[in-house]
């Protein structure tokens, strides 16, 4: 009982916050047609200023805060300096836009490697990595605060795309951004609300990500490849989809390693 109670928590937790990275690279994806590699990007970031704004003593709400804040303007940068004009190209296509996005995702990376250097970072709050007995399994105050953040932030976001107006017009823009067009949608904007969306999605994850792991600016790329694969074999479009994928794939990772 203990162990597959333990295999489960350690299924759940990658399951968790990967997820959030996945679910949003596959809704921008689906509404825009660009692979948002750079939310790899987006989400180290957000660790790395989580990490900064604790070590120098500022509190964990305005540090978290703070670190969703520094993802959700690298996504609008993202989306306002390249995908957006790229869009208005007429020799767009998914390729060009996945090189832009890894163009964008090394930038970050880079500058991150200046800032920080290459070394692992920890974030010192040593009371969030205290280990409690639950049934026989062991879990840190961190697994307990990520499984069920995750999971209703992962719910409220597939709420508002299926019952609110924003929601609406999302799935309308996916379906056929034209004739979104043509029945008033304004789907430049609605665009910049999935990006603000998705950056929620992963700097919420890059804190997580920040207090479960040590921080590496490498790890972005490793992110970004999770994020991908968990929609190519969930869906784009679907949360359930990728939440699904990730419990697939992260099964299959830790009882293979079993």
């Amino acid at each position: 009982m203990s162990i597959a109670l333990q295999l489960l928590i350690n299924i759940l937790i990658p399951t968790a916050l990967y997820g959030l990275i996945a679910a949003g690279f596959s809704v921008f994806y689906a509404v825009s047609r660009v692979q948002h590699l750079a939310i790899g990007a987006s989400t180290s970031a957000a660790g790395y200023a989580f990490f900064a704004l604790v070590r120098e003593g500022w509190g964990i709400p305005i540090a978290l805060l703070f670190a969703i804040a520094v993802s959700v303007i690298i996504g609008l940068l993202c989306q306002a300096l390249v995908y957006e004009r790229l869009q208005q190209r007429r020799w767009f296509s998914s390729l060009v836009a996945l090189l832009a996005s890894v163009m964008l995702l090394l930038i970050v990376q880079s500058i991150l490697l200046i800032i920080f250097g290459s070394q692992p970072k920890a974030v010192p709050l040593a009371f969030l990595q205290e280990r409690f007995e639950l049934l026989g399994a062991s879990i840190t105050l961190t697994q307990l605060i990520v499984i069920p953040v995750s999971a209703l932030f992962l719910g409220l976001l597939a709420l508002i795309l299926k019952r609110s107006k924003v929601g609406v017009a999302i799935r309308a823009t996916t379906d056929n951004p034209e004739v979104a067009e043509i029945i008033g949608i304004n789907t430049k904007r609605i665009r910049y609300l999935t990006m603000l969306l998705v950056s929620l999605a992963a700097g919420l994850a890059g804190v997580f990500i920040a207090l479960e792991f040590n921080l590496e600016p490498y790890a972005s790329n490793s992110q970004a490849i999770r994020a991908f694969g968990r929609t190519i074999v969930g869906g784009t479009g679907s949360i359930p989809g990728v939440v699904l994928a990730g419990l697939l794939i992260d099964g299959a990772e830790h009882l293979g390693g079993f």
